[in-house]
Formats: C-alpha cells, sequence, structure tokens
C-alpha cells in the first residue's frame, strides 16, 4: 500500500491539501535563502486538518499500534502518542513530499508565528489538538510546534538547529500543553521551555481540554431535570383538582432559593455541586409550570422572572463546578520533580539543559512551581 494513499471519495488531492508537494524540502528549509524558522508555522485550520488525516491514516490502517506503541485505533479523544506518529505517519509523509515540515507544506512561504507550543510527545495526538484548539489565544494567528514546524527528515540541516529559540524569540505567547499519559513538567524540554519562557517575560498558559463534551452531558442532563419539574408540576396540578391556588409557587420557590444557597456553601465538592445544581434548576421548573398555570387561572403571578434567573444562575454554576472539576484534574498532570529529576528521550538533550541551567536549577524550580499554582 503507498504510504501517502489519500482516502477513497472526493476527498481533495495532497497537491491540493499541501501546496509545497514536490517542492524541495532543503531549499525551504535552508538557512540562507530558505523560509525563516520562525515562520515554520500552522494555524488553526492545519491542526483540525492534521487531526483529520491522521484519523484518516489509523481508519486505513497506515498507522496502526503496535507492542512497543500500543494505542486503541478506536478513541477519538487521545489517540496515537506524538512519537508515533512523527515516526510513522509526518516522516514518512513529509519524505514524499520533499523533505520539508507539515507546517511548510501547507505553507511554502511561511507564516510569523505568535504562539511557541510545548508538549511532551508521549500524550494522544488528538487529545493534544483538542486542547491547543480550546486555549488558543484571543487575536493571534500562527502556532509553532516542534512536530509540525520541524523538518524531521532534514533534522541536523541548516537553521532547524536553532528553530526552537528563533520561535520562542518570536512569538508574544507560550503555551504549555499538558497530556493525560505523560506528566508535562516530568520532561526536562518542558521545564526548561517553561523557564525560559518566564525570563524572556513571555505570557505564558496552560491549554485546557475543552469543556463542551462535558458541558453537553450537562445540559442533557439538564434537559431531562426540566422535564422532571413539568412532571411535578402536573402532579401538583393533579393533586389540587386541576388548578393551582394562589401563591403555590412561593413553595417550589423556597426550595429553589434553598438549593441556590446551598450550591454558593459547597464549593469545592463536585457531586454535591451537580446534585444541588439540578435539583434547583428541577424546583425553577416547577416554579415556572405553577406560574403558567396560575396566569391561565387568571390569578396574579408573583415574582414572573424567577425562573429565568434561577435558571441562569444554576447553569452557570453547572459551567463553574465542571471548570472546577477540570482544574482538579488538570492539577495531577502538572506535577513536577524539580528539573534535576526531569527526563528525556535523549540523554545528551538531559545533559545539556542541566548544564544550560546550571547554577540556576533552584530557580527553575520556582519558576515551574509557580506557574503550576498560577
Amino acid at each position: 500500500m503507498p504510504r501517502c494513499r489519500r482516502p477513497c471519495g472526493h476527498a481533495p488531492s495532497l497537491e491540493v491539501l499541501y501546496p509545497a508537494w514536490r517542492m524541495n524540502g532543503a531549499d525551504l528549509h535552508d538557512k540562507d535563502i530558505g523560509i525563516r524558522p520562525e515562520c515554520w508555522s500552522v494555524v488553526r485550520r492545519d491542526l483540525q486538518l492534521f487531526q483529520r488525516e491522521v484519523r484518516n491514516a489509523v481508519r486505513e490502517r497506515r498507522l496502526r499500534p503496535s507492542r512497543l506503541e500500543p494505542f486503541d485505533p478506536l478513541d477519538m479523544s487521545v489517540g496515537p502518542s506524538m512519537n508515533t506518529v512523527v515516526r510513522k505517519y509526518l516522516k514518512p509523509l513529509t519524505k514524499d513530499a520533499g523533505g520539508m515540515s507539515w507546517a511548510l507544506m501547507r505553507h511554502p512561504k511561511g507564516i510569523k508565528c505568535n504562539i511557541y507550543i510545548a508538549h511532551p510527545w508521549q500524550g494522544g495526538v488528538y487529545e493534544f489538538i483538542d486542547r491547543v484548539l480550546a486555549s488558543w489565544p484571543a487575536g493571534k494567528a500562527a502556532a509553532w510546534c516542534a512536530a509540525l514546524s520541524l523538518p524531521h527528515n532534514l533534522a541536523e540541516s541548516g537553521s532547524a538547529r536553532g528553530a526552537f529559540e528563533q520561535a520562542m524569540q518570536t512569538s508574544s505567547h507560550v503555551m504549555m500543553v499538558p497530556a493525560t499519559s505523560s506528566l508535562l513538567y516530568s520532561r526536562s524540554w518542558c521545564a526548561y521551555e517553561a523557564f525560559s519562557a518566564v525570563e524572556q517575560g513571555k505570557v505564558v498558559l496552560t491549554a485546557a481540554p475543552p469543556l463542551q463534551r462535558r458541558l453537553r452531558r450537562s445540559m442533557t442532563i439538564g434537559a431531562g431535570i426540566v422535564f422532571l419539574g413539568a412532571g411535578l408540576f402536573s402532579f401538583h396540578v393533579a393533586m389540587m383538582g386541576g388548578s393551582c391556588s394562589p401563591g403555590s409557587e412561593y413553595v417550589t420557590l423556597s426550595f429553589a432559593v434553598a438549593f441556590l444557597a446551598a450550591s454558593c456553601c459547597i464549593t469545592g465538592r463536585t457531586e454535591a455541586g451537580a446534585f444541588v445544581n439540578a435539583a434547583g434548576l428541577a424546583a425553577a421548573s416547577c416554579t415556572m409550570g405553577i406560574q403558567v398555570q396560575l396566569a391561565r387561572q387568571g390569578c396574579a403571578v408573583r415574582a414572573p422572572g424567577a425562573f429565568g434567573a434561577f435558571f441562569l444562575y444554576f447553569v452557570a454554576s453547572e459551567i463553574d463546578r465542571l471548570r472546577f472539576d477540570r482544574a482538579q484534574s488538570e492539577a495531577e498532570h502538572l506535577k513536577f520533580p524539580g528539573i534535576a529529576e526531569t527526563r528525556a528521550s535523549a540523554d545528551e538533550d538531559r545533559s545539556r539543559i542541566l548544564g544550560a541551567v546550571a547554577g540556576r536549577r533552584d530557580a527553575v524550580d520556582a519558576c515551574v512551581r509557580a506557574l503550576i499554582r498560577a
């Protein structure tokens, strides 16, 4: 099977997807006549394309798990590690294209970077892209990411050697991207890059996973709870002989107020918070049903905006709970053993980094721990 075969159907050709296809990669990356390293960048839509292309490669079995590099081909949230993707997918693809980086395959004229991305290559590629897209700083156009920006078939040639430093110097933001399968700051390069970014006065941010999936689940449950509130209202009407007595909305409204007060007192207890938000939404929904029935009966409705106010509060409270829960989960991936205890794929890289911070290891440790607390 050809390594770079396109999927069947009406998918765009490689020449359409990659304008630099069949150009001379060595010339594009040449330190004298080529594109400057800080311009070996990708934009948001490139990352979305890359994620789709890797998924296509996995689905077509062009990218397969092995005993040494296992991953679940059916998993759509984490994916194969960046190490695996670079070795088994990117290197063959870019070699066939002409030897340039994936970024220059997409943009042969280059795009100057605003964002420098640091991440452990042991992390899954789908998770990595989801985090970057969810945390992309507003107003920033392009990002430099070693996996996509470096010419892996020309790694020791030309300007590739100093590309990291030039890209960080040009960027205004440095994005640290954790991974569920690897501690971000246990990697020597990641800790060193974070320290260098702070020294250079860059804006350093930690990429968080998107909330959409969790929020979608919560909103689905919330919709069910609104129907539950409607059911409770129907039961109340049936018990009252088909009508509601004036002022009866105060009963359910008092429950909603009680749940609101409870939600203010249980910050940090996410399971209890989920229950309180759900119960409060149900009480508010029941209140709305009673108010509608009272209006039909021609009775005065007290506190007509109560449902809207409580609905907005409990939805906002649920979003806040999800963010807190995410922050708690993320803390597990940001543990830092100290720069002297970090690891690197190559021993010479670790030795070079430790040599670069000789005499400043305490400063590095303090800097990284401050970033984790921020």
